[in-house]
């Protein structure tokens, strides 16, 4: 065999043999995928109930057998405008009380069983529909309106309470600057989704802004 057939066989075999070993690793993907654990995934609409059967956010002490949520509805807001429609104890207004920067949702929950139990709120999570960011609970503005610990509370068995949850995104502050110069920037959109548990099931509630 002359060289330039030499050559040209052997850049046959070393084309086939990475074709043979890109097979083999995207074979390798699937099926790795195939054996991942998959967490089923529960949506519930705005207006209906969610129960949470024993789901819980991070953690099985939360005990949310019975428990059930509705939203009522859901609110952008600013952090002023929260505390006044909503507060108990006459605290008016925050250092950036005119930003929209608060997705207020108004939530009745309710215990359908004979325990006690207990929710875990610090875990909840509210997803945009763009997925670009997240917001969670305002523990602070919270404790003006909840008559309950706004970190982990539980509703007594055979109970229905209403509340309205208060939840930001907070801004990371510049690199070697204050925590002091980071702030709740605006609520963007109009879709949002509430998870309210991730395992052994991810139960969602939807929310949807309604134009006012």
């Amino acid at each position: 065999m002359s060289a330039p057939a030499r050559r040209g066989a052997l850049r046959i075999v070393a084309m086939l043999a990475c074709a043979v070993a890109v097979a083999l690793i995207a074979g390798r993907i699937w099926w790795v995928n195939e054996q991942a654990i998959k967490i089923p995934v529960e949506h519930v609409a705005q207006g209906s109930w969610l129960a949470l059967d024993g789901a819980f956010a991070g953690s099985d002490e939360e005990q949310t057998k019975g428990y059930e949520f509705r939203v009522e509805k859901t609110e952008v807001v600013t952090p002023d405008e929260y505390l006044s429609r909503y507060g108990k104890d006459g605290v008016a207004s925050t250092e950036d009380g005119a930003r929209r920067s608060v997705l207020a949702v108004t939530l009745t929950m309710r215990n359908t069983s004979t325990e006690g139990g207990g929710i875990m709120s610090f875990l909840w999570e509210v997803i945009p529909e763009s997925k670009n960011t997240d917001y969670s609970v305002d523990e602070d503005l919270w404790a003006h309106v909840a008559k309950m610990d706004p970190s982990m509370f539980s509703v007594p068995p055979g109970k229905t309470l209403k509340t309205v949850v208060p939840f930001v995104g907070f801004s990371n502050p510049p690199y070697f600057g204050s925590d002091e110069a980071s702030f709740r920037p605006p609520i963007e959109g109009s879709s949002f989704e509430l998870v309210m548990s991730n395992l052994p099931v991810r139960k969602i509630l939807d929310l949807r802004v309604d134009a006012s």
